[in-house]
């Protein structure tokens, strides 16, 4: 609201209209699968030991504009881009989880093995069922965008 009323904004703005703003109040399954990728790469260089520069710039392409976008005072933008922070969150945690796991990152006593997979599996699970159940909105987004793609051909067509 505060930039609304400065002069940094133009009052007939539509922030919506804007390419960075739309990419991120229409969250569709690219989102979940690039931040799926984000979460192995920066696994992936934790594990190597590469350095943590590129966990930053995963963390920055991932997290940083969606949340930044969910701080506009209209509602429909801040909770379509607080639900693409929560999916990229959730996604980004569960592909790190498996690979650390998967690269062999367990305790060194046996049984604490036993307890550890048991509790990476329960947390796998849970996070699982948290981007399943917001992939419904992404589902439905992505049929959206789908649909109104084949209606701007038709009538493109026409």
């Amino acid at each position: 609201m505060l930039l609304k009323e400065s002069i940094l904004l133009l009052p007939v703005l539509d922030i919506r209209e804007i390419s960075q703003i739309a990419e991120r109040t229409s969250p569709n399954f690219l989102s979940l699968f690039l931040a799926l990728g984000l979460g192995i790469a920066g696994a992936i260089s934790i594990i190597r030991n590469a350095g943590s520069a590129f966990v930053g710039v995963a963390i920055a392409i991932a997290l940083v504009p969606p949340a930044a976008t969910s701080g506009w005072v209209l509602p429909l933008v801040a909770v379509a881009a607080a639900v693409l922070v929560l999916v990229n969150l959730l996604a980004v945690n569960v592909s790190a989880l498996i690979m650390f796991w998967v690269s062999g990152f367990r305790p060194v006593e046996k049984e604490a093995v036993v307890h550890a997979r048991s509790s990476v599996i329960s947390h796998v699970a849970l996070l699982v069922i948290a981007i399943a159940s917001l992939s419904v909105a992404l589902g439905l987004v992505t049929y959206s965008s789908f649909q109104t793609i084949l209606v701007e051909q038709e009538i493109n067509g026409e």
